[in-house]
């Protein structure tokens, strides 16, 4: 390949060849740079979608621990948790536990775990929930 001689006669890159090789480096590795933050982005959605839907589920197996009869003192209405449910006002999850008679002697647990949104530091859309229904055997006779 033959090279362009300058003044001095040596053969060289020009400025505008340097500039263009540069343009070309500087969008491939902010295109790397983008892919890596949405990478981290999508992560840390299904790490917290994972850990809401396992907080969901630990409380519906803590309600398994109580009496029939008093599963209408379980429900719980929007308190914010950390990720391993404890009530913390700067947690990442907010829980809210309802239960509903279906009759006398079946109950449903409903339980929503919102996820906060990383940006706007609020509760909305994103959302996990678990439902069970729980029966008490010991009045049904036969």
């Amino acid at each position: 390949m033959n090279r362009i001689k300058g003044r001095n006669g040596r053969a060289g890159l020009t400025l505008v060849e340097v500039m263009v090789s540069i343009m070309i480096f500087a969008i491939c590795i902010g295109g790397i740079c983008w892919m890596m933050v949405m990478s981290k982005q999508l992560s840390d959605r299904a790490r917290d979608h994972y850990l809401a839907a396992n907080l969901a589920k630990n409380r519906i197996e803590r309600g398994r621990t109580l009496e029939f009869d008093s599963l209408d003192q379980f429900e719980m209405d929007e308190v914010v948790v950390d990720a391993e449910g404890r009530p913390d006002g700067n947690g990442f999850f907010r829980l809210t536990t309802t239960v509903s008679n279906v009759n006398a002697t079946l109950k449903e647990i409903v339980v929503e775990v919102d996820i906060r949104d990383r940006k706007t530091w609020g509760f909305e859309g994103e959302r996990e929930e678990a439902r069970t229904l729980y029966a008490d055997f010991a009045e049904i006779e036969e």
